[in-house]
């Protein structure tokens, strides 16, 4: 294909044990982050391993709700002109102020894709350590049906900015 690149296949199985396949993405073989599911990613951060959790959701969706403990650095934000999101071009030197290329790092956004791509542009300057959470905090909705995310599996949740974690904290 005259694109250039290559495709290895990924396959999301399930967002929880007992649900049915979700799908199969094609992934460039540059990407190196892994696609984690909603209990895999609670067992993560409960057992302290030193996992951090980044939603990478607009700072309103944050504040609206999210997973205990979680850092927000949005990879976009709504334009209200365009009224679509557009990339935020603070996201990079944020997030590497904020963290090392070595830090295990959780990417969450609301079905999967934001936080996908954000893993992506983080492969590409050097993190090593990154899991996206496929199903996000949301849930994600395919042609089959409808697979809960964070909040619909009734995980711990927070609302607000927590002190030092709220993106107005980190982009000073």
């Amino acid at each position: 294909m005259g694109s250039g690149l290559e495709y290895r296949q990924t396959t999301v199985t399930r967002c929880v044990d007992s649900s049915p396949p979700v799908a199969t993405v094609p992934a460039t073989e540059k990407m190196t982050y892994e696609t984690i599911l909603p209990d895999e990613d609670r067992r993560r951060l409960d057992d302290e391993t030193g996992w951090v959790y980044v939603d990478v959701r607009s700072v309103e969706e944050f504040a609206a709700g999210h997973p205990r403990g979680a850092y927000n650095i949005p990879i976009a934000s709504r334009d209200p002109a365009m009224g679509s999101l557009v990339f935020n071009p603070e996201f990079l030197e944020v997030l590497q102020r904020t963290f090392d290329t070595s830090d295990n790092l959780i990417l969450d956004c609301a079905s999967g894709g934001r936080s996908a791509k954000a893993c992506e542009l983080l492969a590409e300057v050097g993190y090593t350590v990154l899991a996206n959470m496929h199903c996000g905090f949301s849930g994600f909705s395919h042609p089959g049906g409808f697979e809960p995310g964070w909040q619909a599996l009734g995980f711990e949740s927070g609302e607000g900015n927590p002190e030092g974690k709220g993106y107005d904290a980190l982009r000073c």
